[in-house]
């Protein structure tokens, strides 16, 4: 009936038709959406929670998520944080908060509302509010000033509960001194490494492949396969049908000065002796006599590729200090403009820049220069014919789509209208179809089509295509022969896992009965390493950061010399011993006092408010309707 409907599409009759069943759906749909956006999704102690509230707090909680990770996170994580939990217990504190403040009689007067809007910088244009600004932003967020208003001083009275709770917080000096202390102290341990990755005398049986597979078989069953047919509408293919005049390369010049214009660019290696932008004076000028002595050498006539090698301490080291071509702006300023008032061969003084000392050849230094038309009109003419034959592939495209209704109409329109099917085998979406340029995104188009429906116009790799779907292959489990060395070298590496563990246990109960490490190593050959001191927020020396070790290691004592257990983390285990500990002295804490008091107070103030929070939750009448749950 669709396809039918579609060609006749042109008839008065189907389009007052098509009028009436559409008017009808948005009446139907209007009124489903406003009654659905006002249901309760829950209540607190009678007060709604309604689904649109639910909704814009979701929404807001996963634009923060997808912002934290530029985007690059997919929905299966998103589906594993639990959004919808977060958003409505989120909400359910907001209404507890609000009543809470009711009942101790917080509340935000206008003017204050007014003064805190009017200082949010988003709103401001040269440091001043500015109301078309304000309205902009708003409408960028789809939110009208009344909504943000309203949501702007329900967060200012929920803030105002957290600080009544909060303020109630009090702290000895004592308190702040083991706090202090807990922060600032440094332990020392020794380490022992098992890492199942240099274990080598593992074997596997048949046997024991075969049981690994019957009882893990999910584990290799095979993803969701497609095959597919499709036209492809390649520009190139119509590159004969194009005419460029050179009227139009002259037009296209004179309208982008900008993609001729070869900026001032300088071809320089460095060599760069590290240092902190916090370091103390002493440091400084420190670095800076080792970098002179450097820059002496390399001016007296030494190689300066063979310098950077030997006392680099930057990223191009290996490469001899070679950076590259680079612009202005690449660089940080100090650099920058060091490099660009530099000749060919010249070789700087130490620059200091927030990595460090620089010191700075130029190999090569361009000006500016804008590039003649007559350097560039053959590049320009295959631009524009590439253009105008990528605007004609896609007509043919649309034109092929326009006249495919059915399932079996692009088979039956692909001779009269000239163009050819081609098919594809079976393939899975994380690998798309081989001998396709960007074989992903050709599969990632596909797999959102039913079996037998045509797509629309899909560009792909610098071509368009239609992609129909003809067979869909479920997942399922393979015979073990097809997967047995994945199978082998998963039975391998648990065994590697259990005999590292395994071998980490026995060492750790060993170095317990003799409570110290040295002769329990010695007698089954394992190296010790001595971290020497480190904090607890600090990364480890020789393991780096390691949270699990440091929490660890943190408990130790002289009564304690050893941790219950071996410790796994990133794939290898652990066994620690107690070395020895430093507590900071007076001068230290009496110099961070203040620091460390607001500190505790805030971590106090935090828990304290979680606590009093939660308090409410179990007092309340807290309903939830599940059913509404979008």
């Amino acid at each position: 009936m669709l396809s039918t409907m579609r060609k006749s599409a042109g008839s008065w009759m189907i389009k007052i038709l098509l009028f009436i069943i559409v008017i009808a759906f948005v009446l139907m749909g209007a009124g489903t959406f406003y009654a659905q956006r006002n249901r309760k999704l829950a209540s607190v102690n009678g007060e709604p929670i309604t689904v649109e509230q639910y909704q814009q707090e979701y929404n807001r909680l996963l634009a923060n998520i997808r912002s934290q990770f530029q985007g690059n996170i997919s929905d299966e994580l998103i589906e594993k944080m639990n959004l919808k939990k977060q958003a409505l217990d989120s909400l359910t504190e907001q209404v507890l908060l609000k009543q809470s403040a009711d009942k101790l009689g917080l509340h935000v007067p206008g003017k204050e509302l007014v003064a805190a809007i009017t200082q949010i910088p988003s709103f401001q244009h040269n440091g001043v509010f500015n109301q078309k600004q304000y309205q902009y932003v708003l409408r960028q967020n789809h939110l009208t000033p009344k909504t943000f208003e309203s949501l702007q001083k329900d967060s200012m009275i929920t803030g105002r509960v957290k600080t009544f709770v909060g303020n109630s917080v009090q702290v000895s000096d004592s308190e702040v001194r083991q706090y202090y202390n807990g922060e600032n102290a440094a332990i020392n341990i020794d380490v022992v490494v098992f890492d199942p990755a240099e274990i080598k005398d593992v074997k596997a049986t048949d046997a024991e492949i075969k049981a690994d597979f019957k009882a893990h078989g999910e584990d290799y069953k095979t993803e969701p396969e497609i095959k597919t047919r499709y036209v492809r509408f390649a520009p190139e293919s119509y590159l004969s049908e194009v005419t460029v005049t050179d009227d139009g390369v002259n037009l296209y010049y004179s309208e982008h000065p900008d993609e001729f214009n070869a900026p001032e660019t300088v071809t320089a290696r460095h060599i760069l002796l590290k240092l902190d932008n916090k370091a103390d004076d002493a440091l400084v000028a420190k670095r800076k006599k080792e970098a002179e002595s450097i820059a002496e050498k390399a001016k007296g006539g030494e190689d300066f590729e063979k310098l950077a090698k030997a006392f680099s301490e930057g990223p191009s080291k290996d490469k001899g200090g070679f950076l590259g071509t680079f612009k202005r702006g690449d660089m940080v300023k100090p650099f920058s403009d060091a490099a660009f008032s530099m000749k060919p061969g010249e070789i700087s003084d130490p620059v200091r820049t927030r990595f460090g000392w620089h010191i700075i050849k130029v190999e090569k230094h361009e000006d500016a220069s804008v590039k003649p038309l007559d350097k560039v009109a053959d590049t320009i003419r295959k631009k524009l014919a590439l253009e105008k034959a990528k605007n004609i592939a896609y007509e043919k495209a649309e034109a092929a789509y326009d006249v495919s209704y059915d399932g079996d109409d692009l088979v039956k329109n692909a001779k009269p209208l000239g163009f050819t099917i081609k098919e594809t085998g079976l393939f899975a979406e994380t690998k798309g179809p081989s001998g396709i340029a960007d074989a992903r995104a050709f599969a990632k188009a596909a797999f959102s089509l039913e079996k037998m429906e045509i797509s629309d116009v899909r560009e792909i790799g610098g071509a368009y295509y239609l992609i129909q779907v003809v067979e869909k292959a479920a997942p399922e489990i393979p015979d073990l022969k097809d997967v047995k060395d994945r199978v082998t070298a998963d039975v391998l590496a648990k065994k590697r896992i259990d005999a590292a563990k395994q071998a980490a246990k026995d060492f750790l109960k060993a170095a317990k009965a003799a409570n110290e490490m040295a002769g329990p190593a010695e007698k089954a050959g394992l190296q010790i390493e001595t971290t020497g001191f480190f904090k607890k927020k600090d990364p480890i020396p020789t393991i780096g950061r390691n949270s699990e070790i440091a929490d660890a290691a943190f408990k130790l004592g002289e009564n304690r010399r050893f941790p219950d257990a071996e410790i796994k983390s990133r794939g290898k285990f652990y066994v620690i011993g107690y070395k020895g500990a430093k507590l900071p002295d007076d001068k230290a804490f009496e110099t961070e006092r203040e620091k460390a008091k607001k500190s505790l107070v805030s971590r106090k103030q935090t828990r304290r408010v979680e606590q009093w929070i939660a308090g409410l939750k179990k007092r309340a009448e807290i309903k939830t309707f599940d059913r509404y749950m979008p």
